[in-house]
């Protein structure tokens, strides 16, 4: 029997790879979080399914979603499915420390992370080789209080900057960006459910992100200049 960690992409079932699709309508049971949720109407009318969704403040602990999914994996063959790509603050190494421990067999199915689709829905690049080298991608919320990312650090790397989960902490996030030397004007694109039918993109400021009425999940995109050079003009100054 196999545990299969399977990405679920940002919501949307087109965009789900043909190889999940395949595993979801052949699992006994579905193990899903609350964001992957859209995507069970791929899972066999027969699969059991069991939500794990995490909710803001609450939802199932991390440690019995490990207990339960050695469980079930010694018997059945079980979907994990999880938002986005398994790998991207998606907690697949704890579960797979679990199975491994365990020795439950278990497979890792690639998703599209809400990184990609956020961007796509935004029509702006992560990249473009005349004024974005290169795009990083931190969480606005890490489970170890002490481990934050480096914000003023990265107000200095330019680039493109992807702030997963950061809706509760953008007025903090804003602030250490600007004081690590961001422009107050530094433009921020806020997708919210990227690839759903209720899908928003707000164009905003750092300076007004604060401010700007956000609701999860939602991708932020910063464009950052690097402090030692002119902000060349693009696609994201000029939307804002």
């Amino acid at each position: 029997m196999t545990v299969h960690l399977v990405g679920a992409g940002p919501g949307d079932p087109e965009l789900v790879t043909l190889r999940a699709a395949r595993l979801l309508a052949c699992a006994e049971i579905v193990v899903y979080d609350r964001l992957a949720a859209s995507v069970l109407t791929l899972a066999a009318p027969t699969a059991r399914r069991i939500d794990v969704g995490k909710k803001p403040g609450g939802g199932v602990d991390q440690s019995e979603i490990n207990r339960l999914l050695v469980e079930l994996g010694a018997d059945h063959e079980v979907v994990r499915l999880k938002g986005g790509d398994p790998f991207v603050f998606g907690r697949a190494g704890e579960e797979i420390d679990a199975l491994e421990a365990a020795g439950i067999a278990y497979t890792i199915v690639p998703g599209v992370s809400s990184v990609l689709a956020s961007s796509a829905a935004a029509g702006v690049p992560l990249t473009d080789r005349r004024r974005s080298p290169m795009f990083t991608v931190v969480t606005g919320h890490p489970c170890v209080s002490n481990v934050d990312p480096p914000w003023h650090d990265l107000a200095h790397l330019g680039g493109t900057l992807v702030v997963l989960m950061g809706v509760q902490r953008r007025r903090e996030i804003a602030s250490k960006l600007i004081d690590g030397g961001a422009a107050p004007t530094t433009p921020v694109i806020a997708v919210e459910r990227a690839s759903q039918p209720d899908e928003r993109t707000v164009h905003t400021t750092l300076a007004a992100l604060c401010d700007t009425p956000l609701v999860n999940p939602t991708t932020l995109i910063v464009q950052l200049a690097r402090p030692d050079s002119p902000r060349a003009s693009s696609r994201l100054a000029s939307d804002c």
